[in-house]
C-alpha cells in the first residue's frame, strides 16, 4: 500500500535515449528522495565490454553480479527514484541472448518480487527525442526499438496495472515530464490517504480446489495482504500459499450451520476499519453462488474500498476435470447456472423434454437434496433418461466421478459422503466424457502421500508428486528464525572453506560474510540443489557443489576438502550425519548454528490414510515417526539414501524401500513403481474374487 505522504519508491524504465536519467534527476530532488543510478550505463561508462560482446555465461554471470548491487539497494533503500526498474535486468538478458534457464530461475522471481514494490514505475516511449550516439549507447536508434517493446511487454505481463504508467509522447521537455510524474503521484497520495484511513477488501475467488488454478491476480494479492478471510472449504494445499506471518481468519460457513444475520463477517469489516489489506478468499468465483455481490454490497455501504477478483468457478472446474464440455456445437449451445435449492423454477430451458433442446444444467450444491433435485428436473420437463454426472472434490486429488441419467443418479451416487462438495452436470455433454476424460488417467491419482519435512520452503518433491495426480501431505511445517549470534560468530571465522547444508544457511550468513575479509582464501561449498541454487542468487558462481549428503554424492567434492578445516553452516538441530560423513574426508568440522528451527505437527492431528511415507532425508524420517500423533510405522516408508533408510529403521517403520539413487528423479520414479505394483496386485487379487474393483478415482 502506498504510503500517502511519502517515501516514495519510483522506478522510470524504457531504452536507451528516451530520457530517463533526466526525469531521474529531475524528480528525485522534487520528492527529496535519492537516486539509483543504472548499473549497466555505470558499468559501460568505465569502458568495460557490451553484453553483446561477452560470451553468453560471462554475459549471465555479470547480469548477475549488477543484479545483486540493485538488489541491496532496494533493500535498504526506503525510498529512491531508480534509473530503470527491477525487470530491466531481464530484459537485458533477453535484448542480449544470455537468458538461461539458471538465470531465469533466479533473476525472475526475485525481479518480480521487488516490481511489485514500487509505488510507481512511469515507462518512457520510444523514438521521441532525438538520438544521441554518446558512445556508451547502442549506435543504431532502431536497435532499442526491440529493447523498448521487450521492457514494455514485462512491466505489462509482471506489473500491477495501478502501478504503471505510460509517458504521452507529446511531452518531451524536463519540466513537463517531471510535472506529470508528480501529478501522478499526488493522485495515488490522495487515494492513499483515503485508503490508509480503512484500509481495502479484496473479494478474491480461490478456484474450485487445485491451488494451481489460482489466477496470477490472486497470488499476488495473497502475498501482500495483511488478513486473509478464507472460506472453510479452501484447502490447506492452497493456504500454504500464504506468506507466514498473514492473519488467517476461517470465516466461511457450512451447508446446515446456523443462519448468520450478516451479509459480509463482521471480523473483515472490522480489519478493513482498522485500516488493513484483507483478502476475502471464496471458494469458485465471488459472483457465482459465492455471495460476493451481497459482500460487496456492504463493503460499498460501508464505504470501504474494494476490489473483486473473478476465479475458476466450480462448474468450470469440474467439467474440464471431469472430461465433460459444458457446450458442444453438436450437443449442447446453452448453459443453465442454478443451485440445488431452487432448480424446478430455475432451470427450466424447454417446454419439451427432449434433452437435446434443454442443453446442459449445472446445478451447484445439490449433494444433499440430490434425489429431489433430480426429481424436480423430470418435473420441470427433462427426460428422465438425461445423461447426468455427480462431481465431487472436483480438480483436487479426491475428486470422484458418477454417471448415470436424471433417473438411477441419485442412488449411484448415494455411497459418497455428501460432505465432499459436489455438483451436478445433466445434458448429452455428459456422454463425451469417456472420450475426453483426462485427470484421471494421471498416474499416481487417487493416492495419498505423506511428504516427511525437515527443511523449510517449497519442496521439489511435493510438486512432481502432485503434477502426477496424487494428494500430498507436507508435515511438519518448518518455520525459521535467525539466531542473534551470527555476526560475532562470522567475525572469529578461520577456516578453509565454508560449507552451506542449506538454502537458509546461505541466506541468513551471506550478508556477513560478503562483508568481512578473511585471513587467506576461503572455499565455498554447497551441498544439495537448494543450497547451491541460494550461492546463485546470492551473485556468486565460485563455490563447489555436490546433489546431496549421502557418501557417493560427497566424493565428487572429496578431493578439493580434504585435510581442510571445515565450518558446516546449520540450523540449531545441526547436521550430525553430513558431520560424521565429512569428517571422513576433512581435518576438522565445525559446526556454525545460524537460525532456530520450529516444526508444526498440526496437520498430523487427526487420523489419515496414506498409501506411503517419503523420507528424503534421516531428519525428516525421524521427525514424523517420533513426533505424530497417528499411527506411521505400518505404512511402507519410501527413502532417498542409506541414512534415512537406517533412520526410519531405527524408529520401528515396518516396510521400507530405498530408492536406487540418491537423487530426486530415483525417489519419484521409486514411489510410482512402488504404488503401480500395489494396485496391480489388490486389481488382481480382486478378479480373482469375481470382482473387478479399481481404486477411487484411478
Amino acid at each position: 500500500m502506498f504510503n500517502a505522504a511519502g517515501p516514495w519508491r519510483i522506478a522510470v524504465t524504457g531504452s536507451a535515449g528516451v530520457g530517463k536519467t533526466s526525469l531521474v534527476e529531475k524528480l528525485a530532488p522534487a520528492l527529496g528522495v535519492p537516486t539509483i543510478e543504472e548499473e549497466m550505463r555505470a558499468w559501460l561508462r568505465q569502458g568495460h565490454a557490451r553484453l553483446s560482446e561477452l560470451p553468453r555465461s560471462e554475459a549471465a554471470a555479470l547480469l548477475l553480479k549488477l543484479w545483486q548491487e540493485r538488489a541491496q539497494r532496494e533493500r535498504t533503500d526506503a525510498a529512491f527514484v531508480a534509473d530503470n526498474c527491477s525487470l530491466d535486468f531481464i530484459a537485458y538478458a533477453l535484448h542480449y541472448g544470455c537468458l538461461t534457464e539458471e538465470l531465469a530461475a533466479f533473476l525472475l522471481p526475485e525481479a518480480q518480487a521487488f516490481a511489485s514494490r514500487y509505488d510507481a514505475v512511469f515507462v518512457l516511449p520510444w523514438g521521441i527525442l532525438p538520438y544521441v550516439d554518446d558512445g556508451i549507447r547502442t549506435p543504431s536508434h532502431h536497435a532499442q526499438l526491440g529493447y523498448q517493446l521487450i521492457i514494455e511487454g514485462l512491466c505489462r505481463r509482471y506489473m500491477d496495472p495501478s502501478r504503471l504508467h505510460y509517458l504521452p509522447d507529446g511531452l518531451t521537455d524536463i519540466d513537463s515530464r517531471c510535472q506529470w510524474a508528480c501529478s501522478i503521484l499526488d493522485h495515488k497520495r490522495s487515494i492513499n490517504q483515503t485508503r490508509n484511513d480503512q484500509g481495502i477488501v479484496y473479494l478474491v475467488g480461490a478456484g474450485p480446489g487445485d491451488p494451481r488454478l489460482l489466477t496470477l491476480r490472486a497470488y499476488e494479492l495473497l502475498q501482500k495482504a495483511d488478513v486473509v478471510a478464507h472460506d472453510l472449504l479452501v484447502s490447506q494445499a492452497l493456504l500454504s500459499l500464504i506468506p507466514a506471518g498473514k492473519e488467517l481468519l476461517p470465516v466461511g460457513r457450512r451447508y446446515g450451520a446456523e443462519k448468520t444475520s450478516y451479509r459480509l463477517h463482521p471480523d473483515v469489516l472490522d480489519r478493513a476499519r482498522q485500516g488493513k489489506t484483507v483478502v476475502r478468499l471464496k471458494c469458485g468465483d465471488p459472483l457465482i453462488f459465492g455471495r460476493g455481490g451481497e459482500e460487496a454490497e456492504e463493503l460499498s455501504e460501508a464505504g470501504i474500498p474494494f476490489e473483486i477478483v473473478p476465479g475458476i468457478s466450480a462448474a468450470l472446474g469440474a467439467a474440464a476435470y471431469s472430461g465433460i464440455p459444458l457446450t458442444h456445437r453438436l450437443y449442447s449451445s446453452q448453459l443453465v447456472l442454478s443451485t440445488g435449492h431452487d432448480s424446478a423454477e430455475r432451470t427450466r430451458t424447454s417446454d419439451t423434454p427432449d434433452c437435446k433442446d434443454q442443453g446442459t444444467t449445472v446445478l451447484y450444491m445439490a449433494a444433499r437434496r440430490m434425489r429431489a433435485n433430480l426429481e424436480n428436473l423430470i418435473k420441470a420437463g427433462y427426460s428422465p433418461g438425461t445423461p447426468a454426472a455427480y462431481v465431487a472434490g472436483a480438480t483436487t486429488p479426491n475428486q470422484r466421478v458418477i454417471t448415470g441419467t436424471l433417473a438411477n443418479l441419485a442412488e449411484k451416487a448415494s455411497a459418497i459422503h455428501c460432505a465432499m462438495p459436489g455438483l451436478v452436470i445433466t445434458g448429452p455433454v455428459v456422454e463425451l466424457r469417456d472420450k475426453i476424460a483426462w485427470f484421471e488417467k494421471q498416474q499416481l491419482q487417487g493416492y495419498r502421500i505423506l511428504l516427511a519435512r525437515a527443511r523449510p520452503g517449497p519442496s521439489i518433491i511435493a510438486k512432481h508428486l502432485r503434477d502426477l495426480g496424487a494428494e500430498v501431505i507436507e508435515a511438519p511445517e518448518i518455520s525459521l528464525a535467525p539466531l542473534p549470534t551470527i555476526s560475532d560468530a562470522i567475525k572469529r571465522l578461520d577456516y578453509d572453506a565454508l560449507v552451506f547444508g542449506c538454502a537458509a544457511g546461505v541466506e541468513y550468513t551471506w550478508p556477513e560474510i560478503v562483508a568481512r575479509e578473511f585471513r587467506r582464501p576461503v572455499q565455498l561449498v554447497a551441498i544439495g540443489e537448494q543450497a547451491g541454487n541460494a550461492l546463485l542468487r546470492m551473485g556468486t558462481q565460485d563455490f563447489v557443489s555436490c546433489h546431496g549428503s549421502c557418501e557417493d554424492a560427497l566424493q565428487s567434492v572429496a578431493e578439493s576438502l580434504r585435510g581442510k578445516r571445515l565450518l558446516l553452516i546449520t540450523s540449531n538441530e545441526g547436521r550430525p550425519a553430513l558431520v560424521k560423513q565429512l569428517s571422513t574426508i576433512a581435518m576438522s568440522v565445525a559446526v556454525l548454528n545460524t537460525y532456530q528451527v520450529t516444526h508444526d505437527f498440526s496437520a498430523l492431528e487427526t487420523e489419515q490414510e496414506f498409501d506411503l511415507v517419503i523420507a528424503p532425508g534421516s531428519s525428516a524420517a525421524r521427525l514424523v515417526l517420533t513426533n505424530s500423533r497417528i499411527t506411521l510405522k505400518d505404512i511402507p516408508f519410501v527413502t532417498m539414501g542409506p541414512l534415512s533408510a537406517e533412520a526410519a529403521r531405527r524408529e520401528g517403520a515396518h516396510t521400507i524401500i530405498q530408492s536406487p539413487e540418491d537423487s530426486i528423479e530415483s525417489l519419484i520414479e521409486c514411489v510410482i513403481t512402488q504404488l503401480t505394483d500395489k494396485q496391480r496386485a489388490i486389481t488382481a487379487a480382486l478378479a480373482g474374487d469375481g470382482f473387478m474393483h479399481t481404486r477411487a478415482g484411478a
